[in-house]
């Protein structure tokens, strides 16, 4: 463990002052010999070649050691990590800085070695544990989801945008495509819809936009106007159509949920 400057001055002190090394350490949170290396820097070498000479020894004392004082051990972490964060921060920052090459190594390594059980393992939470826990709680997620772009609109609003322009200008071919092809399966449904039913339409598009006490028919809850969706039942690349038969009003957390899919697909009916 390094000191810094302004730890190795007042050590200085306290040395001066006849403090021993193993005092002066306990008071500044760390041990007398790293004390006594930095007032003493001749003494690195007479450590440094006990430790090579003792490796054995030494390696059967620290695990005896750490084995009979675990809880002292833990509460010192504890203490040490509170008091010293910035300090913790700045020399890990430092040290993966420079060892980058040798983390990516070690990463690569590692992937190489534990990759196929991972990816496995993955596999098999989402395709078994994440639909189960989803269905189990659509509920509560669907809640905080609302909670969340309540209290979030700006940001999420910020996000999105930045997001959308990006995405638009790295795919501007398939965006372009899915929008054509998006308004062309609109437009087809709606060949043969007599004036009733689009006015029918415009109606419903009409109190998603200002009537108040609107409930998504997907979750049941009110949803505030501003956050409400208005979803194709049956999506329109599933074969929906664009007909008020299959429009209804959703929230934004139920519609982004849903997708493409059907709402028994998504598990979102109530």
């Amino acid at each position: 463990m390094k000191m810094t400057a302004e730890k190795i001055e007042t050590a200085q002190r306290m040395r001066t002052d006849g403090m021993s090394c193993r005092a002066i350490g306990k008071a500044l949170g760390m041990s007398g010999t790293t004390v006594e290396c930095h007032l003493n820097p001749g003494r690195r070498g007479y450590y440094a070649d006990y430790r090579a000479a003792n490796k054995e020894e030494k390696a059967a004392y620290n695990a005896a050691y750490r084995s009979s004082h675990r809880d002292d051990i833990a509460v010192y972490n504890r203490a040490y990590r509170a008091t010293h964060q910035n300090e913790m921060r700045a020399s890990g920052k430092k040290w993966r800085e420079g060892h980058k090459e040798s983390i990516s190594a070690q990463q690569a390594a590692h992937w190489v070695e534990y990759g196929p059980r991972h990816r496995e393992r993955k596999k098999i939470y989402d395709e078994v544990y994440r639909p189960a826990y989803y269905a189990a709680h659509s509920k509560e997620r669907l809640a905080y989801q609302r909670k969340y772009r309540r209290d979030n609109k700006e940001a999420i609003a910020a996000r999105t945008a930045v997001y959308n322009a990006t995405y638009r200008k790295a795919h501007r071919g398939e965006s372009t495509a899915y929008e054509a092809t998006r308004r062309a399966l609109k437009a087809g449904t709606v060949i043969g819809a007599t004036a009733a039913q689009l006015n029918e339409i415009k109606e419903i598009y009409r109190r998603a936009k200002e009537e108040p006490n609107i409930r998504c028919y997907l979750c049941g809850e009110f949803v505030n106007i501003g956050d409400r969706h208005v979803d194709h039942v049956v999506p329109l690349s599933r074969g929906g159509s664009h007909r008020p038969s299959n429009l209804a009003i959703a929230c934004a957390s139920c519609n982004m949920s849903k997708g493409s899919k059907t709402p028994e697909e998504a598990g979102l009916l109530l």
